[in-house]
């Protein structure tokens, strides 16, 4: 229960479409498909969402729906946003982590940046490019090896960069010490890595009254968006 309430902080995807010549479109033609996750959220819940005007105004231009998925696994968040964005099964642990932007510590010694060179092949400058990455993809691609299915992890983020669309993730479900992104794990590519987004606390704000102390600092997401 404390989890899914910490994910009161949406989780946001963004694919931006650019033109053939790699450009993006000037922001009046800029076309975005934004992918709004709400784990737990039942049909009811949206029922009484619907109630406020802002928010019924805000369905009637977008599309909602449910999501029911076969995990090799057990029926977890993680597990459901590995499996969209690699097109089939795939199993997720715990051991392998979250994402990161590369400046964050893992410890006292080590960046993520720096764990992720060291488990990969990634060059400074590489991981440099990337605003967001996952070190964990190298334990998740050899958790899935020798199964009964064929794991094809971060195939999603590969195929969108492979045709010039970028995706960006905001957002977290971080609560306490707890740093909890799994929605990197849909944008990813195979290398763990998301150019664009912000999964950093400055998507959050500290506020009384809210669960944990937490709300989601809309005015920061709005402007990175647009």
């Amino acid at each position: 229960m404390r989890k899914k309430l910490a994910l009161i902080c949406l989780l946001f995807l963004i694919l931006f479409l650019v033109t053939n010549i790699g450009k993006p479109l000037i922001a009046k033609e800029k076309q975005q498909v934004i992918m709004l996750f709400v784990e737990g959220m039942s049909f009811h819940d949206l029922e009484q969402l619907k109630k406020f005007s802002t928010v019924d105004k805000w369905l009637d231009d977008a599309g909602a729906g449910a999501l029911s998925i076969r995990t090799p696994g057990s029926r977890t968040a993680a597990n459901g946003y590995l499996l969209m964005g690699s097109g089939g099964q795939a199993l997720y642990s715990d051991k392998s982590g979250t994402g990161y932007h590369p400046y964050e510590a893992l410890s006292s010694r080590e960046t993520a940046g720096e764990r992720a060179q060291e488990l990969g092949s990634d060059q400074v400058q590489e991981v440099a490019r990337s605003s967001i990455i996952f070190p964990g993809i190298f334990r998740l691609l050899a958790d899935n090896r020798e199964k009964p299915y064929s794991a094809q992890i971060g195939l999603l983020g590969t195929v969108l960069a492979a045709n010039n669309i970028q995706i960006a993730s905001y957002g977290n479900g971080d609560y306490e010490d707890t740093r909890q992104r799994h929605a990197v794990l849909f944008a990813m590519d195979q290398q763990g890595r998301v150019p664009t987004g912000d999964i950093s606390t400055k998507s959050m704000e500290l506020l009384r009254g809210y669960p944990y102390g937490i709300k989601t600092n809309y005015a920061y997401l709005l402007e990175k968006i647009n």
